[in-house]
Order: C-alpha cells, then structure tokens, then sequence
C-alpha cells in the first residue's frame, strides 16, 4: 500500500506540475516568437536538442547511483546511502566540469549544424557557450534531488518546481519584453535556474537532516560494482542520446535550421504528452517499482507491469489521437499563420512515435531499476546505428520526414529487444503474451486515429477555437469509448476502475 500511495501522490504532483509547466513554455515561447522572431526561437530549438545530446557527459552515473539506492532505502541503511550519496556529489561535480570542457571543445566547430541563419558566427557560439554553462551548473544539485526520486518522494520536488517555474517565467518573460534580446534572455534563464536548484538543494537538506554527516568511503567492492554499473551505462546513455537527441540537428544540417523553429513549434505541444509520460514513469513510479523489483517476486513484477502497461496504453492512445486531430487548428489559433504548418505526412509520423514512445515507457522505466545494464548497452547501440543510418539516408532523400521514419525504426526495434531482455532474463517469462499486446496496442491506436480523423474531417470550421475545442472531444470520445468497449474485461481495466471508484466513494463519504 505504500508503493501504491506514494505512486499516487507522485503521478498527481507530476501532472499538476505539468500543468504549471505547460503554461510556462507556452508563454515564453509565444513571447520567444513574437519578440525575437523564428531564427533566435530556431537556434534555441537546436541548441536545446544540442546540450540534451551533450548531456551524454553524465554517463549513466545517476542512473547506477539510484538504482544502488532503492535496497539501501527500504532497508533504512542510512550509512550505506550516505556513503553512496557522497560518491554521487563526487561523481557530478566531475561532470560540471567534464560537460563545460567538452561543450568548449565543440564550440569551434558548432557552426556547421547551422544552416540559413544570419546571425555572426561569434554571435552564434556566444549562444551556444550561454548553454553549455546552464547545462553544466544543472549538475551541481541535481544529485541530491536524485535522493528523492529513489525514496518515492519525488511529489515534494513537484511541490517546489510549482512554485518556483511560475517565478522563473515571469523574470525570463520581463527580461525578453524589456530587451528583446536573446543574450540578456539566456544569461537571466541561467540565474534564475541556478537560484531555483539552489532552493530545490536546501528543501532535500531539510528533509534529510543525516545526509550531511561524515561517513567512511563506500566499500572498494561496493564502489567497483557502481563502476561496472556506470561502465555499462555509458555505451547505454551514449546510445539513448542519439536515438533521442538528435532529430533537430539533423534537420538543421541536411533540412534548414528553420525548419527546427518549424518543428520545434509541433514537438512542444507533443513534448506536453511525452513530458507527462515522463513524470508518470519516472517522477511517479520509478522508484516504486526498484522498490517492487528488490522485495516482490517475479509475479507480483509481471502483474503490475501489465497493468502500467494499460495505463500508458490509454495516456499514449488520447495522446496521440488528440495530437493528431487537432494540432492544425491549434497551431493556427496560437501563431495565427498558416506558414507554420508542417505537411500531414510528417504530423502523422510525429505523432505514431509519440505513441510508441509512450507505451514503451514502462518498459524503459523498468529497464532503468532491473539492473540489466550489461545486455541492456547491445540494444542502445543497434537502436542508435540504426536511428542514425536509416535518418542520415531518408533525410537526404525526403527530408524531415525521412528523419522521423529513422526515429520510428529505433523505437521499434529497441522496443522488441528490450522486451526480450526483460521478460526472459529478469521475470523469466516468454515474451510473446507482451509482443501480441504491443502489436494489439499498435493497431487499435491507428483505428481510434482513422476514426477521428474521419469524423474531424467531416466536420468543418470557420472558428479556429471551435474547430480545436470539438476535435478535441471527438478524440477523446472516441478513445475514451473504443478503450472501455475493448478491454473492461482485463484485470489492467478492472484494478483502475476499482481505484477511481474507490476514490470516489471515500471523498463522497468525506
């Protein structure tokens, strides 16, 4: 039950930080817009995606770190996870310092990914050094926000970030309507981020009053097995970094860096359902499950990853089919122009990723707390060969679109394999019942997308608002009444209908 609550707490801190989060990018990116035009907003989109790739620098530390702290946590060995969380501060300051060397190594060179822009070329690596150093002061705090992630306490950092984003936008949006310049933008985004890590740090001080006290080293056997950990996590990180952080620059070099303003404009009302994704499986249930993996046996881990499995099946499903009907309407609500459109081919594969991306979270999320780092490194280096062959080949034959069809493929493939590695090595299971299931998942997505679609299409509007407002409920109706028609018979749809109307009853009595 405390998994379960702990979960919970989490999963509705994470969506009402979404929710703040929303807000905050939306405005400074319609201010970003409207400010300093599409090629500052387009070089922020690349630069962004960028440092995500040079975040590669942390290697898997925190991942091998967090993944050695679930046992120590529910054993309350507070000695062992001090220890541990001295070898993480270590670890990462090292890594500040590693990430500013390497983004300054890398500067000379940064142009070559910019492509039809007419900014200076210093003005260009002035940029792109603003964020390499908030990339690299991220890491002096983050290691100890980890600690609250690994001890399912991750809704109390949801807390803070909902106070404090709303403050970051605020100053960022004051800082671009007083002076309408990037530099001024970026060097206040990199103040107020170092302030609102700084509060983040000294909540987690608070809240772990033993953490500071001296502790002998970590046992040499100990540190060498973190060390294999982190060895194996690299290739992994390394690997996971170009499947997924590389889409805006291979646009900027073989498409137009204009073209990531483009996109970049598409992928953040999709990065709203990926985010979300994100905090349910990383933020609400990550460290419940290394907590399942480490007292639970391989039964009780295969019943609740089904029943995860569900629940992002349906996230995914509204996700995808909502994305899909209605981002035209809303990109001409928002930006008021049709010369931002992206043509339906290249939306429809946006959004098929997206889906699968989605459904395959619990899988990933469970590969991060399983310990398989050592098989898991083979599965990101074929994803990543592949993402980069069949993107570089595609991209320069059809484009952007031919990018994402690269993207597509190294999902699919590390989706299979992974499965296999989890279900055979870990749960000691076949893994055919899950291939079926991904397979079912597959096309009942596409028939509630062809459906709404359909009937979107049917149905035309001369109102902007209107036309997103009716799309959207026709989505979700049709997700909605697809889902419960096909699958109220499971125990995945059964366990959540108990828990909302369990819920109910008890705020009803209440």
């Amino acid at each position: 039950m405390a998994r379960t609550k702990n979960s919970i707490q989490n999963i509705i801190f994470a969506l009402c930080l979404q929710v703040v989060t929303v807000i905050v990018n939306f405005a400074i990116r319609t201010i970003m817009i409207r400010r300093l035009g599409m090629q500052a907003t387009s070089l922020n989109g690349l630069f962004t995606e960028v440092l995500a790739a040079l975040s590669m620098a942390e290697m898997g530390v925190g991942t091998a770190i967090v993944y050695n702290l679930y046992k120590p946590l529910a054993e309350n060995d507070y000695k062992k996870v001090r220890q541990l969380m001295g070898l993480f501060k270590t670890a990462y300051r090292i890594i500040a310092v590693a990430t500013f060397v390497i983004g300054l190594a890398l500067c000379p060179w940064i142009h070559y990914l910019v492509n039809s822009i007419d900014y200076s070329l210093n003005y260009i690596r002035l940029v792109y050094m603003l964020f390499v150093v908030d990339l690299s002061m991220s890491y002096l705090f983050s290691y100890k926000i980890s600690l609250m992630n690994a001890n399912q306490k991750s809704y109390i950092q949801s807390k803070i970030s909902m106070v404090i984003k709303p403050i970051e936008m605020i100053i960022k949006i004051a800082v671009l309507l007083i002076t309408s310049n990037f530099i001024a933008y970026l060097a206040f985004s990199i103040l107020v981020t170092f302030l609102g890590n700084l509060v983040r740090s000294y909540v987690v001080d608070r809240y772990y009053p033993w953490l500071g006290k001296n502790e002998d080293m970590l046992p040499r056997e100990e540190r060498k097995e973190v060390f294999a950990n982190i060895k194996n996590l690299f290739i992994k990180t390394l690997s996971g970094k170009i499947t997924n952080s590389t889409d805006n620059m291979l646009i900027s070099a073989l498409v137009d860096t204009l073209q990531v303003g483009y996109y970049s404009n598409y992928s953040l009302p999709i990065g709203v359902f990926r985010q979300l994704a994100n905090q349910i499986a990383y933020g609400g249930v990550s460290a419940s499950l290394g907590n399942l993996l480490v007292t639970e046996n391989e039964e009780k881990c295969a019943k609740v990853f089904y029943r995860l499995e569900y629940l992002f099946f349906v996230i995914g499903s509204l996700a995808s089919v909502s994305v899909y009907c209605c981002i035209t309407p809303f990109i001409l609500l928002w930006l008021e122009s049709d010369k931002f459109l992206l043509a339906n081919n290249i939306v429809f594969i946006c959004c098929l990723n997206l889906f699968i991306e989605v459904i395959n979270r619990p899988l990933w999320s469970v590969m991060e707390v399983s310990g398989l780092f050592k098989y898991d490194k083979y599965v990101s280096i074929a994803g990543s060969v592949v993402n980069l062959v069949v993107s570089i080949i595609f991209g320069l034959k059809i484009g952007m679109l031919g990018i994402f069809i690269g993207t597509f493929m190294t999902y699919l493939i590390q989706s299979v394999l992974k499965t296999m590695l989890l279900f055979r090595i870990r749960l000691h299971i076949s893994p055919l019942k899950q291939y079926a299931l991904l397979g079912l998942m597959c096309v009942g997505m596409l028939a509630q997308m062809f459906v709404a679609n359909g009937l979107c299409s049917m149905l035309l509007f001369q109102n902007k608002i209107a036309a997103f407002v009716v799309y959207g409920l026709i989505a979700v109706v049709v997700v909605g009444m697809s889902t419960v028609l096909c699958t109220f018979y499971t125990d995945a749809f059964q366990y959540y209908f108990s828990m909302v109307t369990g819920t109910v009853k008890r705020i009803c009595k209440r």
